[in-house]
């Protein structure tokens, strides 16, 4: 296949050697370095953007100007909008990830999320209604930028590094996620919002110039958009039918609509029950959770071969525990037992979802890989709508932070109770 033809050149060229499978060896690609800092600044905007629209928020519940509710309910609200062009856009960003080139479909996505800064800037003058929607906008670019980011990686990087590789990016994009969040609340409580934009603006511009620096993967003019949907719906049914993939599918959908939770909680939480008083001081919760999340990734890639997923059970279920524990966190805990809790979380949380992207990559077809990571996407970005419904309704409804802690841990037990992989066999008979 052309892909895989492609591949095998490249890390010939790259001078990747057969059993060379160290991080180190990772780093000697040459495409792999650009590639992760232009993901990791990517991701890194749309969770500082956040902090643009509701760290105003936090101001104005401690200025009596909205209730907790409110609060609590716009945080549920603003976070789904990034969220929801993965949902709506998912058959286009896999048409276009497995039509045209990886490299160029990461280039368009940084412009799309440029754009969205300078739509989301009028809010300046003309209120908060216009960096909702231009964090919408930035929603699809990053819809476009995630296909290609994980599509590429069998393309530059050889199968016996696909498991680092993966580990390496899934834990600077979690690492951008939430240190975007601890830096933008940073910004927004010392700075002007002005200045919150040109920071996000030029960080969209330096992922732009590092996506352009990855050599142009290859096209497959032959993929025809008229066809793309049924393709897009046909491949989603193969990939279901599969008790295996369909397993993966939602173990990785736990894990995202969990991490979302959590960041919308956590300023109610911090607000209302630690009694923090600054938009910095709570987004240093993310600091932590990223920081386990870090340690989990690295694990993972040297614990776990491809298609290892023995423990994706166990480890779901200690992370759902770790989540209920923060529910009993009050004003009088010690900041390092807080600390704690959320480091063997993210930790937890890094073994579990890693060994899922990595076996999603390497069993799915390679000229539908594009298509299979566009329906992970789906799954993924749906999860987390479906959490931030949650959180706003239980919200509406009284629920307090601690409450929106011991219901969401309890979800995540009950639902790794069925990613059972003992049995199941990957298939690759495609290869």
């Amino acid at each position: 296949m052309e892909s895989s033809n492609y591949n095998e050149t490249l890390n010939v060229e790259q001078g990747i050697k057969k059993r060379d499978d160290t991080y180190e060896a990772l780093l000697r690609c040459r495409n792999f370095p650009f590639l992760l800092v232009s993901q990791f600044l990517g991701a890194f905007g749309d969770n500082f953007f956040l902090w643009i629209i509701i760290g105003p928020l936090g101001i104005e519940y401690q200025k009596g100007l909205i209730t907790e509710n409110q609060l609590g309910e716009a945080n549920a609200f603003y976070t789904c909008l990034l969220y929801a062009p993965y949902i709506l856009l998912a058959p286009v960003a896999g048409y276009l990830s497995d039509r045209f080139s990886k490299t160029q479909c990461l280039i368009g996505a940084n412009f799309i999320k440029i754009s969205g800064v300078l739509i989301a800037m009028l809010s300046l003058q003309y209120g908060r209604f216009w960096s909702g929607f231009g964090y919408l906008i930035i929603g699809i670019g990053a819809c476009f930028f995630s296909p290609g980011k994980y599509g590429i990686l069998p393309e530059i990087v050889s199968r016996k590094l696909l498991v680092k590789s993966n580990g390496v990016i899934e834990m600077f994009t979690i690492i951008a996620v939430l240190t975007g969040f601890l830096v933008g609340a940073m910004v927004v409580d010392k700075f002007s919002l002005l200045t919150a934009f040109l920071v996000v603006l030029g960080t969209y511009s330096v992922s732009l110039l590092f996506a352009r620096a990855i050599d142009k993967t290859p096209s497959h003019a032959g993929i025809k958009f008229k066809n793309n949907v049924g393709e897009f719906l046909n491949n989603l049914i193969q990939l279901i039918k599969s008790s295996r993939i369909r397993r993966i599918l939602f173990g990785a959908a736990l894990f995202w609509a969990s991490g979302s939770m959590i960041k919308m909680n956590f300023q109610p939480w911090g607000i209302e029950v630690l009694g923090l008083k600054t938009n910095t001081d709570v987004s240093l919760f993310s600091l932590w959770l990223a920081i386990g999340v870090m340690i989990g990734s690295i694990l993972a890639g040297l614990l776990h071969n491809v298609g290892d997923l023995r423990y994706t059970r166990l480890y779901g279920w200690i992370m759902g525990g770790f989540i209920i524990l923060l529910s009993f966190i009050t004003k009088v805990t010690p900041m390092w037992m807080i600390v704690i809790i959320l480091i063997f979380a993210g930790i937890t949380g890094g073994l579990f979802l890693i060994p899922l992207n990595a076996s999603l990559q390497w069993e799915s077809h390679p000229e539908k890989r594009g298509k299979t990571i566009a329906t992970l996407n789906l799954f993924d970005n749906l999860s987390m709508v479906l959490g931030g419904a949650f959180v706003f309704g239980v919200v509406h409804i009284g629920a307090t932070p601690p409450i929106v802690f011991i219901m969401q841990g309890i979800l995540i037990l009950i639902v790794a109770l069925f990613l059972n992989f003992s049995t199941l066999k990957s298939d690759n008979s495609h290869r």
